[in-house]
């Protein structure tokens, strides 16, 4: 969650509210209310994270931190059974893993800060 309002933050101090929350899918007020540190719905999570990841991709020429790589497991494992997505998980990161080794590449630096050791 505060990855998630860092960035909202930093998005409303570059544009404004209205336009953060219009990309969000949100309104601006419950964008606001989500950045002073209310709790947002499962719903809103959910669009915040897909708006987290969209950003990341098309705004940033940083390399991927273990944070936003969490983010973007977390949003592809969301219809996995909540008792499933910690083996799944797991087996994400070490077929990402297991496929660089296979074409000679080396692990982005976030396998190993999610855990992906294995």
């Amino acid at each position: 969650m505060r990855v998630l309002r860092q960035a909202a933050r930093e998005a409303m101090e570059r544009t404004s509210s209205r336009a953060v929350a219009r990309d969000v899918d949100m309104s601006p007020l419950g964008l606001r209310e989500f950045i002073a540190g209310a709790e947002p719905r499962s719903a809103t999570i959910r669009k915040l994270t897909a708006w987290y990841i969209r950003q990341r991709e098309h705004g940033s020429d940083a390399p991927v931190d273990a944070e936003t790589a969490e983010a973007a497991i977390a949003f592809l494992l969301e219809h996995i059974p909540a008792q499933h997505r910690d083996d799944t998980r797991a087996a994400l990161l070490e077929l990402i893993r297991s496929k660089g080794r296979q074409v000679g590449v080396a692990s982005p630096a976030w396998i190993e800060d999610l855990g992906g050791r294995g």
